[in-house]
């Protein structure tokens, strides 16, 4: 076959790969409801920052300020989020829409990046690995930063290998692309130490031992660096406490995920995980061959944060390993592309290795689009921090909330999701004086995330273990108040307390039970009744 032939048909190839990388990531967008995650993102958007300053008197910078402090991610995303929606609307699937496009052009600039360290042939096959991987579609149909750091890393290597020669403007913009990728996502810190050490691997002709020095340092400051960075970035938290320290098969299943997904058990894990790391070493012995020099600098594009991660949430803030990873996700697919080329020269044996990978991705998909993943508790090492869509869907509770209560009543969350929820979706419902008030309903020494957000709102009083449960209400102009059940019952009739489930198979968070027996106890339980991931309880106060 002719070069040009080969050419148009590689074109082609990548047009139709793209296109349905887009529709897959397109398909059912805004069927899932925000989640708690998202919610943060939403309050983000023109519209929702408006109706807040009008709401509270406050000016939009202001507000700004206070939720940057708040939240740990870097802002430039919750600003671009901002603009976005004062052009596009502030509804989820436009926010969501903003990550498909994103996750999109990484597909283009992942097969660009590719072609310079893969053959044609290969680089396809990485792209087919980012287009169709249930994880990739998964952070793609999510309102979250995470499909913009894939973009910006990936433009990033590719013009850091793009730029043979020095060249003032080439390395500008290889600059500017850097300094995007570090502002989006601080973990972009770890690529940083990884470029340093190849860059000092390549230039210094002294010892073995020297070079490896090197490295230890370059690792040992990547840890540091961004753990200052996140530690800054915490905002007064110095252990997420609600997330669980990965265990040391976290690293393995974190691998297997990029690929498979989250929807896949623990056989399926052991079989996927001893094939597709005996493909992705075939890779790296393919690529080693080929140009050390670009093998190393993706073997530490993947090892660096890989460890960095992982050894930062083990000593110092946990954090979960499929999110903070999800960026460079793309060096991985690079080692199984040429992992999937290694028997050239044996078609038969290549092209079965290719099915086979690309047959169970096929698999996953169609799991991830029939929304089944491992949601049992025993199950959750699989799945750190990610929720079944199918569980997002409580706008029926908030429909039905909106529709029963009525003046005298209180609306109380009894975790930080339902508090978010609420809040999200009642943002002016307290506006007229006839509609009931909403806040967190809780007990301290039960809920420690509530306990900072309260305090976060400059609530100071109340806050300790004798008191059996407080709950707090505000209004524009005006102080916190904080009561007890106790001192409820003289404000309120009744009060609705609402609870999240994390998933199915799974009991309600411990402060949401303690809150509910609290209520029990004291006043009469009219009903209790659950739609998708809320439990919404009403008590008849003095009764």
């Amino acid at each position: 076959m002719k070069n040009g032939c080969w050419e148009k048909i590689v074109f082609v190839c990548v047009c139709l790969l793209c296109a349905a990388g887009f529709f897959l990531r397109l398909y059912g967008l805004g069927s899932a409801d925000p989640w708690y995650d998202e919610i943060m993102t939403q309050d983000w958007s023109y519209q929702n920052l408006q109706a807040e300053a009008s709401f509270t008197g406050e000016p939009v910078i202001r507000l700004m300020k206070e939720k940057a402090e708040l939240d740990r991610h870097p802002t430039v995303y919750y600003l671009l989020i901002y603009f976005w929606s004062f052009l596009f609307g502030g509804s989820i699937f436009s926010l969501r829409m903003l990550s498909v496009i994103s996750n999109t052009a990484a597909a283009v600039m992942l097969y660009r990046f590719s072609s310079i360290v893969l053959d044609k042939e290969s680089a396809l096959s990485a792209l087919a690995l980012f287009v169709f991987s249930p994880l990739q579609i998964w952070y793609a149909q999510e309102a979250r930063v995470y499909a913009l750091s894939t973009f910006l890393i990936i433009l990033w290597m590719f013009c850091l290998l793009s730029t043979e020669r020095v060249n003032s403007g080439k390395t500008a913009v290889c600059a500017l692309c850097g300094l995007l990728a570090f502002s989006a996502d601080y973990l972009a810190g770890f690529l940083v130490l990884a470029l340093l050490a190849n860059f000092f691997w390549e230039r210094m002709r002294g010892t073995k031992v020297l070079k490896g020095f090197i490295l230890g340092v370059s690792a040992f400051s990547a840890l540091l660096l961004c753990g200052c960075l996140l530690k800054k970035s915490l905002g007064g938290i110095s252990c997420f406490w609600w997330i669980p320290l990965p265990s040391w098969t976290a690293i393995p299943v974190t691998l297997i995920n990029m690929v498979i997904g989250y929807n896949n058990f623990p056989l399926q894990y052991a079989i996927c995980g001893a094939g597709l790391f005996f493909v992705g070493a075939a890779g790296a012995i393919v690529l080693f061959r080929k140009d050390k020099r670009k093998a190393a600098l993706l073997a530490t594009g993947i090892l660096f944060p890989l460890a960095g991660v992982f050894f930062l949430s083990r000593s110092a803030v946990p954090v979960y390993l499929d999110r903070a990873l999800y960026p460079v996700c793309f060096f991985w697919y690079l080692f199984l592309a040429a992992g999937l080329s290694f028997g050239k020269k044996t078609g038969p044996i290549t092209w079965t290795a290719r099915i086979a990978v690309f047959l169970l991705v096929a698999v996953s998909l169609a799991r991830y689009y029939q929304g089944e993943m491992p949601t049992e508790n025993r199950y959750f090492q699989y799945h750190l921090g990610a929720r079944s869509r199918q569980n997002y869907n409580y706008s029926q509770g908030i429909r039905y909330l909106k529709r029963e209560a009525r003046s005298g009543d209180f609306i109380g969350a009894a975790d930080e999701e339902a508090d978010a929820i609420i809040r999200h979706y009642f943002r002016n419902y307290s506006r007229a004086e006839e509609r009931p008030r909403y806040g967190p309903l809780f007990i301290p020494r039960y809920s420690p995330v509530l306990v900072w957000i309260i305090g976060r709102r400059d609530i100071k009083n109340g806050l300790n273990g004798e008191d059996p449960g407080i709950y707090y209400t505000s209004s524009p102009g005006r102080g916190a108040e904080v009561k007890s059940f106790s001192g409820a019952a003289k404000e309120f009739k009744r009060i609705w307390l609402v609870s999240y489930v994390i998933d199915k198979g799974w009991e309600r968070k411990e402060n949401s039970r303690h809150v509910s027996r609290e209520l029990e106890k004291k006043h009469k339980k009219l009903l209790e009744r659950r739609f998708g991931g809320l439990i919404i309880e009403l008590f008849e106060m003095g009764t």
